[in-house]
């Protein structure tokens, strides 16, 4: 803690000194100095300075599930099976896929299929692909 800090906690705590640089305080102990303050809990004064606080564990684990799901549907379409593409798509999930690719893969098989007899047509492999 720098001084400019050590005299921003005394103030907020009421200290006739300034705390040493290591000292810590308990979180329900800066709520309740926040909220006698400010009238308001410290979470609400947090998502007003700095916008909400997210869930970044959970937006993982979502986006993980979205990006199973979106594979399990791939790797099980018609046009996948009927043309025995399966190993492709291990390839292609193996190598990843860069920038929006991943968000328009539905849109890029479902376009590969309109034009194309055999296997996805370039627009798809270029999508997926993606520079790899």
């Amino acid at each position: 803690m720098d001084r400019t800090q050590q005299e921003a906690i005394a103030d907020l705590f009421g200290l006739a000194a300034r705390p040493a640089p290591g000292t810590s305080f308990r979180l329900a102990d800066v709520n309740l100095a926040v909220r006698e303050l400010t009238g308001r809990p410290l979470e609400v004064v947090l998502v007003e300075l700095f916008g909400p606080i997210g869930d970044a564990r959970a937006a993982r684990a979502s986006a993980a599930d979205e990006r199973a799901a979106l594979w399990a549907w791939f790797s099980a379409h018609p046009v996948v099976r009927a043309r025995e593409l399966e190993d492709w798509i291990a390839d292609v999930r193996a190598a990843g896929i860069r920038g929006s690719a991943e968000a328009t893969l539905r849109e890029d098989l479902v376009a590969s299929q309109r034009g194309s007899a055999g296997p996805p047509g370039s627009a798809l492999a270029d999508g997926l692909s993606g520079g790899l």
